[in-house]
């Protein structure tokens, strides 16, 4: 018998060895695959989680404000209550002097909801308080209420889902998440500056 056919060096063969990479090739391939639809779910996920956290804030700080309030106010400074706009004003709080007010919209042409307290002093000047200002991109903002009886007011937001990221070509726009919400005034101020 010859040598070198009965004896074997226990090394693999090339096409062994090709077909060993193809198959751990396609494996990683559709490891990989895996991973960065999880690492997108996750993304988005983490995005919806944080878009509910901020609009949870928006709602109480909206909810405490106009159940404190003691009426919605037509104008007071540079802004007024409209369909855009919600201002409603405040009990005054001790070595106050002027009248207290919150405002909602967005302000100076920014996206974003913001939230500013004052107080309207009795010259007429106006001491901001805090500014406040939430950190959702939005498309819109709707207030709603009824003027014969304004003591339930509405907020709706419009959230934009993709925020200030670019939309890449050939993708549609996604429509917003709206978040509503509704509180009723606890007292309603006498006739007289309100509406």
């Amino acid at each position: 018998m010859n040598e070198k056919q009965g004896r074997r060096n226990g090394g693999f063969t090339l096409l062994e060895l090709l077909a060993y990479i193809a198959c751990l090739g396609t494996f990683l391939a559709s490891v990989t695959v895996i991973y960065v639809t999880a690492a997108r779910f996750n993304a988005t996920g983490i995005n919806a989680m944080e878009r509910m956290r901020v609009a949870g804030q928006i709602r109480r700080a909206f909810l405490r404000d106009v159940r404190e309030a003691r009426s919605i106010a037509a104008s007071a400074g540079r802004y007024a209550t409209g369909g855009h706009e919600l201002l409603v004003e405040l009990p005054p709080q001790a070595l106050e002097d002027g009248r207290r007010f919150v405002a909602y919209g967005m302000f100076d042409g920014q996206k974003r909801l913001g939230r500013h307290e004052f107080v309207v002093k009795t010259d007429d000047a106006i001491e901001y308080l805090r500014l406040t200002t939430f950190p959702l991109v939005l498309e819109g903002v709707r207030v709603s209420y009824d003027a014969a009886n304004p003591r339930r007011v509405g907020l709706e937001i419009d959230v934009d889902r993709v925020g200030s990221r670019p939309i890449p070509e050939g993708f549609k726009r996604k429509p917003p998440d709206t978040y509503g919400m509704t509180a009723t005034l606890r007292a309603h101020a006498p006739e007289g500056g309100s509406l």
